[in-house]
């Protein structure tokens, strides 16, 4: 910029060379890249310099979720073709995937739709062919599953770092041409008995990861605020019941026992069938990782962020948000709006009105985030779900509890 940097010492009357404000850059919404099958590209297409309309994609907690890219006209973008997506100015990309669904050449619709799914897609049609596994780990199974189905058939690619030791011992486990999402959502919820919450799938960077739920707090989002960690709205809600005893039946049908929260919750029993080629042991594990995942999920939301155009950050269905409300709560439970906005120098209307401070909820899981992008707006949709972040001891605590609960019908 020549004239009216914000810095004094650059610019046309400066003494550097002129670097521009970040917020009178031109923008660059979006950017896809198209892979071959054999992951040879072969395009690339930017809102602003092709006739991208819309971008929609989501991650879930098995990583990249799906995708919908919307164009006036037809591209050359076939199914079983691979996309890379990045946002605005950031070097990362935010989704990698499979198309799965192309527009017809020749149709009367006036907006072309390529649609599809993350690499984890290939975990429904894969199988892991017959294989019998006696006292080995949950990382030797993982490890054996990738490398000779998953990996071989798939541009899916291993970075060590992102797997967990998953030491866990499964004592006798037959994978019979079950699906690799089956497999591994079981193997999931074996390894989650160690206290642990396990995330399975396929990321941005089409890497394969199993691995504990990350307990950083990934961004602190003011409700009512405006800028980089600004929401319009937050609104909870407290409607979900977890199921306090679950009743195991055997693949054979006979009847394996029940598994009992240690949560005090009202009584919300269910019955569920255990996973075909498991020993009694291994059920015993599978189960209390069910429990683990469904015993504190109470509060939810979903919320909007507007994705800033210089700030692009990328929000992963992991770890947590902190919202912080611009609403008041007196004591008593009242809440009602600050007269004039709480600051740092004094509460209420000149300081007068004393409030309890803002309400601050720290508890909410990522769970899913869905991105919508055209260029005029750019905004992620977030579905949270609340856990309360443990300390280990309490965590092993409560798996000593979930173990001693372990019942038969009857007694």
């Amino acid at each position: 910029m020549d004239y009216g940097d914000r810095n004094y010492g650059q610019g046309a009357y400066g003494s550097g060379i002129s670097v521009a404000s970040p917020h009178l850059l031109p923008t660059i919404p979006v950017g896809i890249e198209i892979f071959d099958e054999t992951g040879t590209r072969k395009g690339y297409y930017q809102t602003g310099s092709s006739d991208l309309l819309a971008t929609e994609f989501s991650l879930a907690e098995t990583g990249c979720k799906d995708f919908r890219l919307q164009f006036a006209s037809i591209k050359n973008i076939a199914k079983n073709d691979k996309i890379k997506i990045k946002v605005f100015t950031s070097d990362l990309y935010f989704f990698s995937g499979v198309v799965r669904e192309v527009p017809i050449d020749g149709s009367s619709e006036n907006k072309y739709e390529y649609s599809g799914f993350g690499m984890n897609d290939y975990f429904q049609r894969l199988l892991t062919g017959n294989k019998t596994f006696t006292n080995k780990t949950v990382a030797y199974i993982v490890n054996d599953l990738l490398t000779t189905v998953i990996l071989p058939n798939t541009l899916i690619t291993l970075n060590p770092d992102k797997i967990d030791p998953l030491l866990t011992v499964v004592a006798d486990c037959t994978l019979y041409y079950v699906t690799i999402a089956d497999a591994l959502k079981d193997l999931q919820r074996i390894a989650s008995s160690d206290g642990n919450d396990y995330l399975v799938g396929v990321d941005e960077a089409n890497e394969f990861f199993f691995r504990a739920r990350s307990q950083e707090t990934k961004a602190v989002l003011h409700v009512g605020k405006r800028g980089r960690y600004g929401i319009p709205s937050y609104e909870p809600k407290d409607d979900y019941e977890a199921k306090t005893k679950l009743h195991v039946i055997r693949d054979d049908g006979t009847y394996y026992g029940a598994v009992t929260s240690a949560e005090d919750n009202d009584v919300f029993e269910d019955k569920i069938q255990a996973p075909a080629g498991l020993s009694d042991a291994d059920i015993a594990n599978w189960a209390l990782g069910i429990l683990k995942e469904a015993e504190i999920n109470q509060r939810s939301a979903t919320i909007n962020w507007k994705i800033e155009t210089y700030y692009p950050d990328l929000l992963k269905a992991d770890g947590y948000l902190r919202i912080v409300s611009n609403v008041q709560q007196r004591e008593g439970g009242d809440i009602t709006p600050s007269p004039y906005g709480v600051g740092y120098y004094g509460e209420g209307i000149y300081g007068g009105e004393q409030y309890t401070g803002y309400i601050i909820d720290d508890t909410l899981k990522v769970v899913d985030v869905k991105y919508n992008i055209t260029p005029g707006s750019a905004n992620r949709n977030i579905t949270l779900g609340a856990r309360p972040i443990m300390l280990e001891s309490q965590i092993l605590d409560v798996r000593k509890k979930l173990v001693e609960l372990t019942i038969n019908l009857g007694r």
